[in-house]
């Protein structure tokens, strides 16, 4: 993971999780056009596609949150913002 990004007033930028059942490049660019609103032009984004279940999501957020919080190394969890749009579909 890159070093963290800092908005325009300094603070810490979150990392962005864009969580999508296709792969994501909407997400993506949502994720990036509202980052630049804060000053931020190049956000770290990751991204889990093709998701078909509540626990996919559950999976990779433990996962990711759990690395960023060894990788901050004062056992703190970083910052961090999901990004999801769906909607129900019938046999899902």
């Amino acid at each position: 993971m890159p070093e963290t990004e800092t908005s325009g007033a300094g603070v810490a930028f979150p990392t962005i999780y864009v969580v999508s059942d296709s792969v994501g490049l909407t997400g993506q660019s949502i994720a990036r056009a509202a980052a630049v609103q804060f000053g931020v032009e190049a956000p770290h984004v990751e991204v889990l596609s093709k998701v078909r279940s509540f626990e996919q999501i559950r999976s990779f957020l433990e996962e990711h949150v759990s690395q960023g919080v060894e990788r901050s190394g004062d056992g703190r969890r970083p910052p961090a913002a999901v990004l999801h749009a769906g909607h129900e579909r019938a046999g899902r």
